[in-house]
């Protein structure tokens, strides 16, 4: 703005009118222009680099200057610093919103997994289809390596639909049913169709415990929230969806690339399906095990 206003008005006028000194408003001008020759030297320098940026943030709309670095490593091999590809990102207009961060409440608790298969979180969303209205979305999520395990699309939204998202995760991830001691914990917040007694007592034949958040505390069901916090803002959101099967399909293959594409930074960079299957090697079991997931699959169906 001030560099704007000192394109009309005499440096003095400019101080005087927002309560700075002229030196200040001079400090201000000079820093402003070591900035924008720094940006010239960054497009000049890294300009042909341009179009592998311009089609990593199209693909990953939402992925800042730390994971877009990731993917320059990870796709064309490409090492940079953090600062380099921040300063790229800044130079061709690249770089997204800085968010503010929310306040968490000092009375939610966050479930703290130690290993896959140890905790699941499970919810519901709403999408519209165009010519059907709203339609359902149940997933399940494991709040160790983030992957969802299970989900179901319907236009109802009862303690059955709700069972088919557990149900497809159970017949993925343990296909001879879950062993004994493993002690997995199903979590999910205080729907109807999880409170109901069919939901309920289908977990529990299922060997699973199952638990639900504190009234007003979505803190507490932290994870599967997150993921569909994403599914909107990456996908939902970008899409007018006309058919149920265009949803559904269009659904499926974003939860796919979600699962087998999207790094995490609080995975160490890696996708869930990556770090699941590293965090198995490192602790001696073989991914060819019995309960060894078979969700690799986009599944749809009919």
């Amino acid at each position: 703005m001030i560099e704007r206003l000192s394109l009309q008005y005499p440096v003095s006028a400019i101080a005087l009118s927002i309560g700075l000194s002229r030196s200040g408003i001079y400090h201000i001008l000079k820093q402003r222009g070591k900035v924008m020759n720094k940006i010239e030297r960054i497009r000049e320098k890294y300009g042909q680099l341009k179009y592998k940026f311009d089609n990593l943030c199209r693909e990953f709309p939402k992925y800042g200057y730390r994971r877009i670095r990731i993917m320059l490593r990870r796709r064309y091999g490409i090492y940079m610093s953090k600062k380099t590809v921040q300063w790229i990102m800044r130079a061709f207009n690249l770089s997204l919103p800085v968010k503010k961060k929310r306040a968490r409440r000092p009375h939610a608790k966050r479930v703290d997994a130690t290993r896959p298969y140890e905790f699941w979180q499970t919810d519901m969303t709403k999408v519209w289809v165009e010519g059907t209205g709203w339609m359902h979305l149940f997933a399940v999520i494991d709040c160790f390596t983030r992957e969802v395990v299970g989900w179901h699309f319907n236009l109802f939204a009862s303690a059955v639909e709700a069972l088919k998202s557990l149900e497809m995760a159970i017949d993925n991830h343990f296909p001879a049913g879950i062993p004994d001691g493993l002690g997995l914990i199903l979590n999910s917040d205080n729907g109807c169709q999880f409170g109901a007694r069919k939901f309920q007592s289908a977990v529990k034949s299922f060997g699973i415990t199952f638990t639900r958040t504190g009234y007003n505390t979505p803190e507490e069901n932290a994870y599967i929230e997150s993921f569909f916090g994403k599914l909107k803002e990456e996908e939902v959101w970008l899409q007018e969806y006309e058919s149920v099967y265009g949803a559904e399909r269009s659904i499926a293959e974003w939860i796919h690339k979600y699962n087998h594409e999207r790094i995490h930074s609080s995975l160490d960079y890696l996708t869930p399906i990556e770090f699941r299957e590293k965090w198995w090697l490192e602790h001696g079991k073989s991914i060819k095990d019995d309960i060894e997931p078979e969700s690799n699959r986009v599944l749809i169906r009919n």
